[in-house]
């Protein structure tokens, strides 16, 4: 893994290569077999965000672990935590070695006690417009069939103007209060509805 900490007007981590390759094709035929089994849902089974109106912000679909998905739907489901198996145990919470490892207060003070973990997958004009999450820290990590088919999907820290290229096996990190948003997906008519989007695996992690 190739660890780089950020700490501009906010601290965030950005992590390459978080798997193998022999990981990713695995994770990656996983993915593919919940997509085409149909057990990725709309946003309005995903408690997604919503605008003013109460209209959702973003296209896509998506499954929370313990709801259409669970451990049974992945060969090796432990495999996901790998970023966190190093971790700093307290009468206060848990706490992840590489995330502590950044020397923000924030990080590295950080406790969780709870994780909820969110399978997305966005195709051809998908999008997420800007919202924040309702969690302590969000951690992002992205995959897609190779080679690439799709333009777009970047990730954008809104308000600080931060673009961050949704790489391949790349895992972000960042407090779930900073504003986000996702770049829509665009690909080919060729391409379109044969599972070239862009997979993203979301761990919130919560205080309780």
């Amino acid at each position: 893994m190739k660890i780089r900490y950020y700490d501009d007007d906010f601290p965030y981590i950005v992590i390459d290569d978080v798997y193998t390759e022999k990981e990713c094709e695995m994770i990656l035929a996983d993915y593919e077999r919940i997509n085409q089994n149909g057990k990725l849902l709309n946003p309005d089974y995903t408690g997604a965000a919503r605008d003013t109106d109460g209209e959702f912000i973003k296209n896509g679909k998506a499954a929370f672990w313990g709801d259409s998905i669970d451990q049974n739907d992945f060969t090796q489901s432990g495999i996901f935590h790998k970023v966190f198996n190093e971790m700093n145990k307290t009468r206060l919470g848990v706490s992840s070695k590489i995330i502590a490892g950044h020397p923000n207060w924030f990080f590295r003070e950080h406790k969780y006690e709870k994780m909820n973990v969110l399978l997305s997958y966005y195709e051809n004009d998908d999008y997420y417009m800007e919202h924040c999450d309702i969690a302590l820290i969000t951690c992002l990590t992205w995959h897609y069939k190779l080679p690439k088919k799709f333009k777009g999907g970047n990730f954008h820290f809104t308000k600080q103007k931060i673009e961050i290229e949704s790489k391949y096996n790349r895992m972000l990190i960042f407090p779930s209060i900073i504003a986000h948003s996702v770049d829509k997906v665009i690909l080919s008519e060729e391409d379109a509805q044969k599972r070239y989007g862009r997979y993203c695996l979301t761990h919130f992690m919560l205080p309780y």
